[in-house]
């Protein structure tokens, strides 16, 4: 069974990290928020595509793997002490992985 990433087409990769973010991070000042979300994007090299829609069936937007790569974003923007990801270049081509997987170190 294809593994499909559940994201909010109509919102950018931005606006879709920083919705995490006010959501998971309340108590956090806008500003920290804002420096968190900034930081998982230039994390995950996801600089080029911050104003980007994520897209979906209706909407055209991001690639695979920049859409992959945004839905680890949301897991990274709490924060977490440990990460488990399943599969994370399931689906993705050698290039997008090696990139991913260099992300993720």
């Amino acid at each position: 069974m294809l593994q499909h990433d559940v994201l909010h087409q109509y919102l950018t990769v931005f606006e879709t990290l920083q919705y995490t973010a006010k959501l998971v991070l309340g108590d956090a000042t806008d500003k920290e928020q804002y420096d968190n979300v900034m930081r998982v994007v230039a994390q995950l090299g996801l600089g080029h595509a911050v104003n980007t829609k994520v897209g979906g069936p209706e909407v055209r937007g991001l690639s695979g793997g920049e859409r992959r790569r945004v839905s680890i974003g949301i897991q990274i923007v709490k924060s977490p002490s440990l990460l488990f990801l399943d599969e994370p270049t399931s689906g993705l081509d050698a290039h997008t992985s090696a990139k991913l997987v260099s992300s993720l170190r």
